[in-house]
């Protein structure tokens, strides 16, 4: 029972702008009631977000701006043969030097697209975890941990805590004939990690980040704007979807 009655024009804004508006703004528009009440009350009134509503748009700098577009610039091939020449021996700092027109992010995934590999040597110079025991001058880093080191144990991890049940539908892996997504709730990307430069992949790893949903519950939550665990279960109790094919 909410601690706080409900006012009929308080439950009227409630109806008119919990569809498509930040929880944020409906807390300022209703005053009289906290976060937890608004999402109880809207239990009790069986109002749904719309989940078709629009990603949320950030501010961004200009100096992220102009970023955005330099990702979108196509590589010449003279540029490719550099980045073979360089790339291995090189840090992502020195090559967007060389290569203004593109982020650091984007150099790595070039060199991935083109087959080009890190030097055991530059794992050892930067002292970070690259230098790993199983990489070698015979076994070199060879790109196949684009999430870094133990996504793997994260993402069981995160199954695990599902209870292997996708958290938004509830269909079990059992039933769907697959393992579920482990989903980044800030995405990966956004957190620049380079392998052997830094590990920043810890921080967008973590359990906190990461929700287990099946297929279909994927590709709806893609363009959900969420940007932490809590706020995604919140949007799961609120949005369900028992009615899809298990």
């Amino acid at each position: 029972m909410d601690r706080v009655t409900w006012t009929q024009e308080e439950i009227a804004i409630l109806k008119e702008m919990y569809c498509s508006s930040k929880i944020q703004d409906i807390e300022n528009s209703i005053k009289t009631h906290n976060r937890n009440s608004i999402y109880s009350k809207a239990r009790k009134l069986k109002l749904a977000k719309d989940i078709q509503s629009p990603r949320r748009i950030k501010k961004i700098t200009n100096e992220q701006r102009n970023r955005l577009v330099r990702s979108h610039t196509p590589w010449t091939v003279e540029q490719e043969n550099t980045l073979r020449e360089l790339y291995p021996t090189t840090k992502s700092s020195e090559l967007e030097s060389v290569f203004p027109e593109f982020t650091a992010i984007q150099i790595a995934l070039r060199a991935r697209q083109i087959g080009v590999k890190k030097d055991y040597n530059f794992f050892v110079s930067t002292g970070l975890e690259g230098a790993d025991a199983k990489w070698s001058k015979e076994n070199p880093f060879d790109g196949e941990y684009p999430r870094g080191k133990g996504w793997k144990k994260s993402q069981r991890m995160a199954r695990h805590r599902a209870g292997y049940k996708c958290e938004w539908c509830g269909a079990n892996e059992e039933s769907l004939g697959y393992k579920l997504s482990v989903h980044h709730i800030i995405r990966f990307d956004d957190f620049g990690y380079i392998p052997g430069e830094n590990e920043n992949y810890k921080i967008a790893n973590r359990q906190s980040n990461l929700v287990a949903i099946c297929r279909s519950c994927h590709t709806s939550f893609e363009n959900s704007g969420m940007t932490n665990r809590q706020e995604a279960l919140e949007f799961f109790a609120n949005n369900p979807r028992s009615d899809r094919d298990e």
